[in-house]
């Protein structure tokens, strides 16, 4: 499962690059899944790219003790605050077989999501839709 869903990550995170118009070449990732070493290599093999995971993982709980402390005065420069307390973990690298592997896999899964497509249009239907 943990291998799909990266496959699917692959899936969205080269157009975005390329939109983007620079090549994706790392991840700063965060939350709960960002503290599982199994998954954070399984990503980084997939993309090819380090994955890393930043040292405040709950940074959304940590974002609004920020507004709170600014609205009463505790915090006058947020974004000095932010910047303090950034930091990342040790990346987790590609390994390049196991990369090369997955770029392989990558265009037979494609192929498998397309062909599921009317599977999740009919699952997305309401039961009145149905």
């Amino acid at each position: 499962m943990l291998e799909g869903i990266a496959l699917e990550y692959a899936e969205w995170a080269r157009p975005a690059a390329v939109a983007g118009g620079s090549p994706l070449y790392e991840a700063r990732v965060l939350g709960g899944g960002a503290g599982s070493a199994v998954w954070n290599q399984i990503k980084a093999d997939v993309l090819g790219i380090d994955w890393v995971p930043t040292l405040v993982q709950e940074a959304g709980v940590l974002g609004d003790a920020l507004v709170a402390a600014a609205a009463v005065g505790h915090v006058t420069d947020m974004a000095a605050t932010v910047e303090a307390w950034q930091g990342t973990a040790e990346p987790f690298h590609p390994r390049p077989a196991a990369h090369a592997r997955y770029k392989d896999l990558q265009p037979a899964y494609r192929r498998m999501s397309e062909s599921l497509r009317p599977v999740f249009e009919v699952l997305g239907q309401t039961k009145e839709e149905l």
